[in-house]
């Protein structure tokens, strides 16, 4: 993993320039008397609201308007106008926009998504926003572990296919849905920084996007249903095979500058499955009955996770990275059964383990440049807790190169 981060350093790093433009205009019919609303998504901040804005409805009939920028921000605008609401609504048209850097543009048109369409309404309003981890097409770290049993490597791992829908399905596949697979790899040398996760299988994703009103605590909830086989990436051959579902309230992208946002993602769901393989674990041993009695798996989890971003600006050009990005998360896991846990002292699957079993990682990720489709730099992370199969416990601080692919803005 090293040599790949080194070799990429030979590429030509991107420009830093921002085009700007609109991401979503997104429309949901009010009862009366609330006021019919649109709200206008742009890809960075303005100067002041739009002087004037066109609206057109499916019958491209204009529709008298009033605008504002949106409470909490200054990249989306709300547009107003009076009942009865439209069935629907065409497109909205800026004559001119000035944005927070001095640019103006003029013109700016964007069709107008009625809410039903939830998930293209989700995915065009959290562009702006670092994809997390786990979310990216490619992830690959590899660090150096510093931990109480000694120093070592180690390496952490996500890759994500793209959307096996859009293979089979080709052009009828739909906005509301991404079904791809996916493998997580957190290995390490060291005893107690290894959290011996392995996880690999497949996840059908979905969003319900909510009405305006709501829309401004929590414009999504995001459903996630995943078939996955955890092993535990060593020699100890633990495996098991889980069903999971999750539901997640995520929060509105929160404005912290022209050039820095930052998002929450709240997650609680179940896990449920059976044990196929206990490896080395001495279930003929005597004492041992409790690991042969091991079988089917049932867990609860809830946790959070949140991602702040930071841009280099023209302003700035003395700081050494194009982006810094912090992200933090937590999950607790309620074992309802009992399950095979790794013994760091006799170094051996030879414990049981049941009831709360939490994993908290935090990441600071400082990227040094980026090619138009990945972008590569140093990362230090800290890690606290366990995961499955053996729920290792894991106390770690690492420090390396990281390689990833950009986010959907390309940033």
């Amino acid at each position: 993993m090293f040599r790949v981060a080194f070799s990429l350093m030979a590429f030509p790093l991107a420009a830093s320039a921002q085009m700007h433009k609109i991401i979503a205009a997104t429309y949901a019919p009010a009862s009366a008397p609330e006021p019919c609303r649109i709200n206008v998504l742009f890809n960075s901040s303005l100067a002041a609201p739009p002087a004037a804005v066109a609206v057109h409805d499916e019958n491209q009939n204009a529709i008298a308007a009033t605008l504002s920028l949106a409470p909490g921000g200054s990249r989306v605008v709300e547009i107003r106008f009076p009942q009865p609401c439209p069935k629907n609504v065409a497109d909205v048209v800026f004559p001119s926009v000035t944005f927070a850097d001095g640019a103006t543009q003029t013109n700016m048109t964007h069709p107008v998504l009625k809410g039903g369409d939830a998930t293209k309404i989700f995915i065009d309003l959290m562009q702006k926003v670092p994809q997390t981890q786990a979310e990216k097409t490619i992830f690959a770290s590899g660090l150096v572990t510093s931990a109480s049993s000694g120093a070592a490597g180690a390496g952490d791992v996500n890759l994500n296919s793209p959307n096996i829908l859009n293979a089979l399905l080709g052009a009828q596949s739909s906005n509301n849905s991404l079904l791809g697979a996916f493998l997580q790899l957190k290995r390490s040398t060291t005893l107690a920084g290894d959290p011996k996760n392995f996880e690999a299988g497949v996840r059908y994703q979905s969003a319900i996007g909510l009405g305006d009103k709501i829309a401004r605590t929590i414009p999504a909830i995001l459903l996630d249903f995943a078939a996955k086989s955890e092993g535990t990436a060593s020699q100890f051959g633990v495996q098991n095979l889980v069903g999971e579902t999750s539901v997640a309230l995520q929060s509105p992208v929160w404005d912290l500058g022209s050039k820095s946002s930052a998002k929450l993602r709240i997650v609680a769901g179940a896990e449920g499955g059976s044990n196929r393989s206990k490896g080395d674990a001495p279930v003929e041993g005597r004492g041992f009955e409790p690991l042969r009695n091991v079988d089917w798996l049932a867990r609860g989890k809830f946790g959070f996770e949140g991602a702040l971003k930071f841009f280099k600006d023209d302003q700035h050009p003395q700081i050494p990275f194009d982006s810094v990005e912090l992200r933090a998360g937590a999950v607790d896991r309620y074992l309802a059964f009992d399950e095979l846990r790794y013994n760091p002292t006799t170094n051996a699957v030879d414990k049981i383990a049941r009831g709360n079993r939490p994993w908290v990682q935090a990441d600071l990720k400082l990227i040094i440049g980026h090619s138009e489709t990945a972008s590569y730099g140093l990362r230090l992370t800290y890690q606290r807790g366990s995961l499955p199969p053996v729920f290792a416990n894991t106390k770690a601080f690492q420090f390396g190169f990281l390689y990833e692919t950009r986010d959907r803005t390309g940033k």
